[in-house]
């Protein structure tokens, strides 16, 4: 008897104040997804949202910009939402930034301060205790999800109550590899591994092509 499991594989490192995180019940955490555009969600997060959500964890999306480089942000804006909802983020619980010196470019440089506002602000209204993005080479390098990570590490000094969790960014073989990726993430140190099974991955499967995306 052949058995295919399909698993999604999302590595986590803690950066800051890990055993909040341990402490901290499903329904007892409030996170806070930041992420740089319109499909980062489903791209790069889905795993983690559908265990988080799973656990009933209030989640949270923080999205900086409308993704409006080929002129088509009100597209990916509903996509977006479109995607969310099948992940099991709320609109209700989604944030969609709109400032011009936020720009969806690679080739831009976001001011850090600039992020480091938009970001602060919103966790400190809402009050969130864990908050998850991108790490410092950006999972894909682009430079709008390095100066999220660049911008949160900066202001790890006053999240003196919120755990900051990152993605790790790994090579071209790690990354395609699928559930063969499991065993390595498991042994390195300083890491989570948030995997989903078959059900979950036929979720996040459903949510990418709501998002328009072709992976």
């Amino acid at each position: 008897v052949c058995v295919c499991v399909c698993v999604c594989v999302c590595s986590l490192k803690h950066v800051l104040n890990a055993s909040t995180c341990r402490e901290a019940g499903g329904a007892d955490i409030r996170v806070l997804i930041v992420t740089a555009h319109p499909d980062d969600e489903c791209m790069f997060f889905a795993p983690t949202i559908i265990q988080l959500v799973e656990l009933h964890a209030s989640v949270h999306l923080l999205c900086l910009s409308q993704g409006n480089y080929y002129n088509k942000g009100a597209q990916r804006k509903q996509e977006l939402l479109n995607s969310c909802a099948v992940l099991g983020i709320p609109d209700s619980r989604i944030t969609i930034v709109n400032q011009k010196n936020l720009p969806d470019d690679p080739k831009a440089q976001w001011k850090v301060s600039v992020v480091s506002s938009v970001i602060m602000k919103h966790i400190r209204a809402h009050s969130f205790n864990m908050v998850l993005t991108f790490d410092g080479r950006g999972v894909s390098g682009h430079a709008n999800h390095i100066a999220i990570h660049k911008a949160l590490t900066l202001s790890l000094s006053v999240l003196i109550d919120c755990c900051f969790l990152s993605l790790v960014t790994v090579g071209f073989l790690r990354k395609y590899i699928s559930f063969l990726e499991l065993p390595l993430s498991c042994l390195l140190p300083s890491c989570l591994c948030c995997c989903t099974g078959l059900q979950g991955y036929r979720r996040a499967r459903v949510s990418v092509d709501t998002a328009g995306k072709d992976v």
